[in-house]
């Protein structure tokens, strides 16, 4: 009995309209065109729809899409609350203006300093994951990166980025990359990245082979003393006849003496020792005019060395040689990559005797 007459009191009210109340109002519960005659408040009608979280974060779930109550005029408020054509979603109210710092933007009030769909301007949206301030869009960036400018916004990961090393704007060039924030050389296997913060030598980073390397022997900076030099990581004696072998440009070349036409396998031999494995350092260390020199000047030999592509020339002396340290005749270089494994086995004048067609291999051992 109480539920009937609460349904006929709303019905009469109802009845009365806008003109017995005085004002433009409708009566929450009242029926409007379409709503049915009853009078009655609906309880199950299809317009309302849920408005749980949904996933949608700090906006509102309307029948499965994210929006904004407090601007969409479809849903004004909350969600199957739409206002009429006249009006604007102004803060979850139909209105017939905006309100505050907002902008109309067809039906929907917007703010459009911080608002990513229409930031800067109606309808100016910025990219998805983007946020907008003061009217402009901003890139979003993890945590690995820092926003950056050169003209336009983006996000660049300093640890690793070469035009944006530690930094903004911050360029690595003459072939260094970005490693850990600071652009570095790029050391090839079996090299070693040395001297990073230039606190050994004062200067800059440099690469190592710290098997051979007598300066940074097995880690950097770890300096052979003048009697010994760098074989396998290690600080070792010189080999028993110091004047046939001697310690240039990193690697240490020894010559078999008064021997001719042998290989680098057998020179080495010689000395209980073999060829350096890296046969890129071996090439790198008399490749050039004063590597060469450097090492003909090592062995007292007072030609002007030749330095060209030669097969097996890496090095080679076309003349004689004593116990003393002594490589008489024209001293040969190669930059031919392939030298040295080519030098391993074979030479010019292999297996021929000294004398008028002697040749000589002065070989990087370890």
């Amino acid at each position: 009995m109480v539920r009937k007459k609460t349904v006929r009191l709303v019905g009469a009210l109802c009845a009365l309209g806008t003109s017995a109340w005085g004002f433009g109002a409708v009566l929450e519960g009242c029926a409007t065109a379409g709503d049915g005659d009853d009078g009655v408040e609906d309880t199950g009608s299809g317009n309302d729809a849920t408005t749980n979280d949904g996933g949608c974060g700090s906006q509102t779930s309307c029948n499965g899409s994210c929006t904004n109550t407090q601007t969409d005029p479809k849903n004004c408020g909350a969600c199957g609350h739409p206002c009429d054509d006249a009006s604007v979603c102004s803060q979850g109210q139909c209105a017939a203006s905006c309100s505050g710092a907002t902008t109309k933007c067809g039906q929907a009030c917007v703010n459009e300093q911080t608002d990513p769909q229409h930031c800067g301007g109606c309808d100016a949206s910025c990219a998805s994951g983007d946020f907008c301030d003061a009217g402009a869009c901003i890139p979003s960036c993890t945590a690995q990166q820092e926003l950056c400018s050169d003209g336009g916004l983006f996000c660049a990961n300093i640890q690793t980025d070469n035009g944006n090393c530690g930094g903004c704007n911050i360029a690595c060039t003459n072939g260094w990359t970005c490693q850990q924030g600071r652009c570095l050389p790029n050391c090839m296997m079996p090299q070693t990245l040395c001297d990073i913060d230039g606190s050994a030598d004062g200067g800059p980073p440099y690469c190592s082979d710290l098997q051979t390397d007598n300066g940074n022997c097995g880690m950097c900076n770890n300096v052979c003393p003048t009697t010994q030099y760098c074989d396998g990581g290690a600080c070792v004696n010189q080999p028993i006849n110091t004047s046939t072998c001697k310690t240039v440009n990193g690697l240490t070349w020894c010559y078999h003496p008064g021997t001719c036409g042998e290989a680098c396998n057998t020179v080495c031999n010689y000395f209980s020792k073999t060829p350096v494995s890296n046969q890129t350092a071996w090439t790198d260390a008399q490749a050039t005019a004063s590597e060469c020199q450097a090492i003909a000047t090592a062995f007292n030999n007072t030609s002007t060395p030749s330095l060209s592509s030669y097969t097996y020339a890496c090095t080679e002396v076309n003349g004689s040689s004593n116990d003393a340290g002594t490589l008489t005749g024209q001293f040969y270089c190669s930059n031919y990559a392939m030298c040295p494994a080519n030098h391993l086995t074979d030479m010019d004048g292999l297996g021929n005797a000294c004398g008028t067609a002697a040749w000589i291999s002065l070989c990087p051992c370890q």
